[in-house]
């Protein structure tokens, strides 16, 4: 049980300390995870191995993978999307930002937000962008498959029935400023472990947004502890 409860401190002590580090370490678990098909054999193999560990430290470091993976069954993400922990420090964080912004109280975050506002609003405009391809794309398959079910005389059927809901594509666009943010953190951080270049340019843009939610993650932390006013 030691390990297992280790492992669970380690990330509920992170939690306390820096939201945003958790969340995206939650995130990268979760994309571990997904990276085996949930297959916690696949994960020991090529990962948990690595601790080199025996016995009752090295089982119940796996039920610690095992939980978050049936997790992520239970909840719908095995595929892709968060687990409802996740989503809700992202609830958390954005109706306090929403809070800051409004309260006189506190200018430095507000200044703070609006320098990354710029980039932030770069960004959706991005996601928007790739939104509409996808469903360009979805439109440009969907005429071909209408063609097709009626070239074999099928053109009474339903072709949408064979094609994924645009539904959580479409749910992109009612992300949170706060949940952008996130994405685009995590998206930086992929690259770097995976050694690719970074432009000056990007460097520059996630700069001022890192800024931004590291402050937001010490306002969190601070109104856990005693409760900001606002």
């Amino acid at each position: 049980m030691l390990l297992y409860k280790i492992q669970m401190l380690i990330a509920q002590k992170l939690k306390e300390q820096n939201i945003a580090e958790w969340l995206l370490y939650m995130w990268q678990v979760e994309d571990l995870l997904r990276g085996v098909s949930l297959d916690v054999d696949k994960l020991e193999d090529s990962y948990l191995s690595r601790f080199q560990l025996e016995g009752e430290q090295r089982a119940e470091l796996r039920r610690w993978y095992e939980d978050l993976a049936e997790m992520m069954r239970s909840e719908g993400v095995a595929h892709s999307g968060h687990l409802q922990i996740c989503k809700n420090a992202i609830i958390w964080l954005d109706d306090l930002h929403r809070q800051l912004l409004k309260s006189p109280k506190h200018p430095v975050y507000s200044a703070t937000y609006y320098q990354a506002l710029p980039f932030i609003v770069e960004l959706r405009s991005r996601i928007r962008e790739s939104i509409k391809d996808l469903k360009d794309k979805k439109d440009l398959n969907q005429s071909d498959h209408i063609k097709d079910c009626k070239d074999k005389g099928d053109g009474d059927k339903n072709p949408l029935n064979s094609f994924e809901s645009l539904t959580e594509n479409d749910s992109l666009t009612e992300k949170s400023e706060i949940e952008n943010c996130f994405d685009a953190l995590y998206g930086l951080m992929l690259l770097r472990l995976q050694g690719k270049p970074v432009s000056e340019e990007t460097k520059k843009a996630m700069n001022c947004i890192s800024k931004f939610i590291a402050l937001l993650a010490e306002y969190y932390k601070k109104d856990k502890t005693e409760s900001i006013e606002l």
